[in-house]
């Protein structure tokens, strides 16, 4: 494969921040439903896969569901829990007695001294919501504002804490002192474990979640990036716009081909949503659009968020909320909220793709760095070890070596690095238009036409976009490039050519038949190439896709 000079400078490598050293399996501990084989079977699948000792997997006592009591939580997996870590040697705790007053028994904190495990993994089927329990008294809870004068939240996000059980309060929030930490630092002996959960619509999706992981670490995470703003410029909603316009931001820094949708909907169900690799958008509380009609592709090792107040409210269902519904269309790792957690408690996207994507964090450690506060309703879903930043260098001389052909990703990251820099244009498109990967990527040809419609450069455009076309497998690139051809061949007064290549969506995606919008766009086509017979079957569609008079 010729190396030329536009694309490999040294200065433009792919590659993650300086890493931190830490370990991998041995400092995972898994927690599964005892009473589910299927639990067990996940946590089983992951510590083969990562090397988790033996004595690292650990059955809990809960009932397998959604929910639990805040008093089962305390009785079967809070103590139960710590007793276990300590009498396997995994970490001690020291205890300090509380003694009872104003009719609040007596209690006993645990804080962790010493740990030899870092993150704590619930796999499928264990409990993700701890109910609300309004007889609970504790000490100054009245004295919280009533928005977080609760004492519900997300299992996990309790788990986090259990290295300083009984040192925190139940009710209300605990500012997350670990997310300004170095990842090496993230430790129960400093008050926090790491906490995300392998966990899905069903046990198989579940299982798959480090398979996805894995194949990301080995061979890269590629793809597009997608995000969805609403253009809020005023007013405390504002807070979730900078965030994923942020993560954006993120994205173009390492690469990646961003796409960001600016309208105040949500992206379109006719939008071609193809090979995501990251996605942030919000604000609707069920999936729609592209996730919703089973068009948006996820790559593997896609981490995708989806920022409302009840993401997470069904982790296990394939329809409800957002979690589940993409981690059953194939997202790697994800986050969202149990219940309501007000905005500015959520998860930020942007901290989470930063730590990741830049600082080479794992997806548990980015987990910690992108919340501010804890014992509350944040729960991740994914392979807490998953870090796609790993050794991004060796990745790319192996693809290379190799020949193989995700070695287009490569050169498309490092094309959108080198035109984010500003570098000479004309250098770049002789340089892409001779290396042979191009003529042979759907990828690179699809690069190469963008470059030249953004040089206005149409006819040659349309030459290397129908290029990629011929070449291309994913459903969505092949609807944008037909859609983006067609606007090309108008521009250069092509209506009859622009029409033609309309008609290969028809075929494509069916449910483009009865968009009012396409139909009067072809029609208008038409028209203008003079097309009489499409003219009057198009008029006919039209007529079709009118709504029945009102009686």
């Amino acid at each position: 494969m010729r190396k030329f000079s536009a694309l490999l400078l040294v200065c433009l490598a792919l590659a993650a921040g300086a890493i931190p050293v830490w370990g991998g399996g041995e400092e995972v501990v898994l927690l599964y439903a005892d009473q589910s084989p299927e639990s067990k079977s996940v946590a089983d699948d992951y510590a083969r896969k990562r090397d988790v000792p033996a004595n690292q997997i650990i059955g809990l006592g809960v009932t397998v569901g959604d929910n639990i009591s805040r008093a089962d939580f305390v009785r079967q997996v809070e103590l139960p829990l710590i007793d276990e870590l300590q009498r396997r040697g995994l970490c001690r705790f020291e205890t300090n007695l509380v003694p009872a007053l104003d009719g609040i028994p007596e209690r006993i904190q645990y804080r962790c001294v010493e740990s030899k495990i870092r993150y704590l993994v619930p796999t499928w089927g264990v409990p993700f919501r701890i109910l609300e329990d309004p007889t609970l008294k504790e000490r100054n809870s009245e004295g919280l504002v009533q928005s977080v004068r609760r004492n519900e939240a997300a299992f996990d996000s309790d788990l986090v804490v259990l290295a300083a059980k009984g040192h925190v309060a139940v009710y209300g929030v605990v500012p997350n002192v670990a997310a300004e930490l170095p990842n090496t630092s993230m430790h129960p002996t400093n008050g926090t474990f790491i906490v995300t959960r392998l966990d899905g619509p069903t046990p198989e999706i579940a299982r798959g979640l480090v398979d996805k992981a894995l194949e990301a670490e080995r061979n890269g995470l590629w793809g597009h990036a997608y995000f969805d703003e609403r253009s809020i410029k005023e007013g405390p909603y504002m807070t979730g716009d900078s965030w994923i316009t942020n993560a954006a931001v993120v994205a173009k820094a390492v690469g990646y081909s961003t796409y960001t949708d600016h309208l105040p909907e949500t992206i379109p169900a006719s939008f071609p949503l193809s090979q995501i690799a990251l996605y942030a958008g919000w604000y609707e509380g069920n999936i729609c659009g592209p996730f919703a009609n089973g068009t948006a592709e996820f790559m593997p090792g896609a981490i995708g968020y989806h920022l409302h107040s009840f993401s997470a409210v069904s982790i296990r269902s394939p329809t409800i909320a957002w979690v589940g519904p993409m981690l059953n269309q194939g997202v790697t790792a994800t986050m969202g909220c149990v219940a309501e957690p007000y905005l500015n408690l959520t998860p930020q996207p942007h901290r989470l793709f930063e730590r990741m994507l830049v600082r080479g964090y794992t997806f548990g450690e980015a987990s910690i760095a992108c919340q501010g506060v804890l014992s509350w309703m944040n729960v991740f879903v994914g392979d807490p070890l998953y870090r796609p930043g790993r050794d991004l260098a060796a990745t790319e001389a192996r693809l290379q070596a190799q020949n193989d052909p995700r070695m287009e990703w490569v050169i498309l990251r490092k094309v959108n690095l080198y035109l984010e820099a500003s570098r000479p244009r004309a250098a770049l498109r002789r340089d892409l238009r001779e290396l042979p990967l191009t003529t042979n990527s759907a990828v690179l040809s699809e690069k190469l036409a963008q470059i030249m419609v953004e040089d206005v450069d149409f006819k040659d455009a349309v030459e290397w976009g129908n290029r990629a076309l011929a070449l291309a497998r994913s459903p969505g690139q092949k609807l944008r490039l037909i859609l983006n051809l067609a606007q090309w061949h108008e521009v250069l007064g092509q209506p009859a050519a622009a029409l033609a290549t309309l008609a290969q969506v028809e075929t494509l995606r069916p449910d483009y038949r009865d968009q009012t919008k396409f139909r009067q766009k072809q029609l208008n086509l038409a028209r203008e190439a003079g097309l009489k017979s499409e003219v009057t079957r198009l008029l006919a569609e039209l007529e079709r896709l009118k709504p029945p008079p009102v009686k």
